[in-house]
């Protein structure tokens, strides 16, 4: 923080230079901030993703594809003795 009033001192007064400082300081805390919300939130994002795309896996249409195939087969035999 004192290299930082000195940097500003070198244009101003002290005390306006402390203040120049301080609102630095709060600037850069400020941004750091919103960089850690992104980081937050893209990281919740992938662990949301993470764990849903083995849900995908877990509805799997093949089993039922085939016995829903094994039923319109056994549907379309002519019963004998049976006339269309």
């Amino acid at each position: 923080m004192s290299s930082l009033i000195s940097t500003f001192m070198s244009n101003a007064s002290s005390s306006y230079a402390t203040i120049k400082a301080n609102s630095y300081v709060y600037k850069s805390l400020l941004s750091q901030s919103r960089l850690m919300a992104y980081v937050d939130v893209f990281s919740i994002f992938a662990l949301i993703a993470f764990l849903l795309i083995p849900l995908a896996f877990l509805f799997n249409t093949e089993n039922k594809h085939k016995e829903s195939s094994k039923h319109k087969t056994i549907m379309m035999k002519q019963i004998p003795g049976d006339r269309i």
